[in-house]
């Protein structure tokens, strides 16, 4: 038996510097994704809303073309009836307008109903537009439309959905004019 031969144990656990520096290296990754993780909510939450007011403006549209008849979108913060106003943050409702009333009765099919879209946003239409009517023919009755959807959190967010006369809508980062959207 060699004497001299030094014992050799096996050491289970970690130094006090790898836990320092895994530690380090965490807060690191941390700092760095916890401000961009706010940037993509942030962008997502307002391209959620608009996708979903394009989504139902072509659903209203491509209706009122196949059923030959006028289809409605307003702001509805129940979800049963037309709100009025131009504040569109707590939802809206499409419905197949049969009487031509512009309000939303019992017989009528609603084809969509849409929840408040998130808390930070809010969604505004222009003014004088209170509804957005689709003909049978596809275009939107009276003047061009925008929606303006802002973002509490980041007011930097901010985009608009803009109506044509056609019936088409678009998305864009200023007001159909061409200048910064307001929020106000």
């Amino acid at each position: 038996m060699d004497v001299a031969a030094p014992l050799r144990r096996h050491m289970a656990g970690v130094t006090l510097m790898e836990v320092l520096t895994t530690s380090a290296v965490a807060l690191t990754v941390t700092a760095v994704a916890v401000p961009a993780m706010h940037h993509f909510n942030t962008v997502q939450e307002t391209a959620v809303a608009a996708n979903a007011i394009v989504g139902d403006l072509a659903l209203a549209r491509h209706a009122a073309v196949t059923g030959r008849k006028a289809i409605v979108l307003c702001p509805s913060s129940d979800g049963t009836r037309c709100s009025g106003g131009f504040d569109w943050t707590d939802g809206w409702l499409v419905f197949a307008d049969g009487d031509g009333d512009r309000q939303v009765d019992a017989e009528e099919r609603r084809l969509s109903v849409a929840n408040r879209p998130a808390d930070r946003i809010r969604i505004l239409t222009s003014s004088g537009r209170r509804k957005i009517v689709y003909r049978s023919d596809g275009t939107a009755a009276g003047t061009n439309a925008t929606f303006r959807i802002c973002n509490a959190r980041d007011p930097d967010r901010r985009r608009t959905v803009i109506i044509s006369g056609t019936g088409r809508p678009r998305l864009s980062n200023r007001d159909a004019s061409g200048r910064e959207i307001n929020c106000e």
